[in-house]
């Protein structure tokens, strides 16, 4: 559990969907999306931002939390991060707007892998 020394509070992993989970599903090789199966169980995470501001909080370099990659994590703001969980838009920021990039990229690996 290395991922989480340091926090403040971490009452909020109890409700984490991904609590029984192996944590190396979270953590894919640089280039390489998690699992679609891993993506919906992020996505149906009722502590979702906790685990996002988790992240920036320990300035997470690798791995996926609250479902958002490490490299969108980099281009966006932790709030920009959170309105695209939490909204599913990508904040209008010059970051955001390489994230959006990055998302759309992925998602069509994706439907051509299905």
């Amino acid at each position: 559990m290395v991922i989480i020394l340091g926090s403040k509070d971490l009452s909020w992993l109890d409700d984490a969907a991904c609590f029984d989970h192996d944590w190396p599903d979270f953590f894919v090789e640089a280039g390489h999306t998690i699992s679609p199966e891993i993506e919906k169980l992020c996505a149906s995470c009722p502590v979702r931002v906790e685990c996002l501001r988790h992240a920036y909080e320990q300035e997470h370099r690798s791995g996926y939390f609250g479902g958002v990659s490490p490299g969108n994590r980099k281009q966006m703001t932790e709030e920009e991060a959170v309105l695209f969980i939490t909204t599913g838009q990508h904040p209008k920021g010059k970051r955001a707007v390489a994230a959006a990039e990055q998302d759309a990229a992925i998602d069509l690996e994706l439907d051509e892998a299905e």
